[in-house]
């Protein structure tokens, strides 16, 4: 259930800017993150790169995202969960992620993926709650400086 005072809601290209200034804020406030933003394309063209963006507002000011990305073959990627670091610890990020596996079985997802940065713990215990498991992990170089991060990759199969 959702607090009374947040609304889930589509992403509309009205809330680009809101979008952008949360993504800016977790990629300067956490590890695992490309320094160079030239990167996150998906993140300033949602409507092109993602099947469905699901935005948690407070006051009409975004605090959380969630995309989906069609991969083909009812295979989806989970991408881009985040919440703003002061509404962190308040069970949000549960709220986004069980939106958009409704969203993924809604649209008859065979195979959810998802990837992290290996130096967050905690992301590993989240998403196996979730029933994802780890099929493979590794070094992995992103982005125009080719940044190198220690990926995990998850997948959830039985949906």
């Amino acid at each position: 259930m959702i607090k009374s005072d947040l609304e889930i809601s589509q992403y509309l290209d009205k809330d680009s800017d809101e979008v952008w200034k949360l993504h800016l804020h977790i990629v300067q406030n956490h590890k695992g993150f490309l320094s160079n933003l030239d990167f996150y394309e998906d993140v300033k063209n949602i409507k092109k790169f993602y099947h469905s963006f699901f935005l948690l507002k407070k006051e009409d000011k975004v605090i959380g995202m969630v995309g989906l990305k069609d991969n083909g073959h009812k295979e989806f990627e989970i991408k881009r969960l985040q919440v703003h670091s002061d509404f962190q610890g308040q069970g949000l990020g549960k709220i986004l992620f069980n939106k958009i596996l409704d969203c993924a079985l809604q649209n008859n997802a065979k195979r959810l993926i998802l990837d992290f940065d290996n130096n967050n713990e905690y992301l590993y215990g989240f998403y196996k709650s979730f029933g994802f498991e780890k099929f493979n992990e590794g070094k992995d170089f992103f982005g125009p400086d080719n940044e190198e991060f220690d990926m995990i990759y998850m997948e959830k199969t039985n949906l």
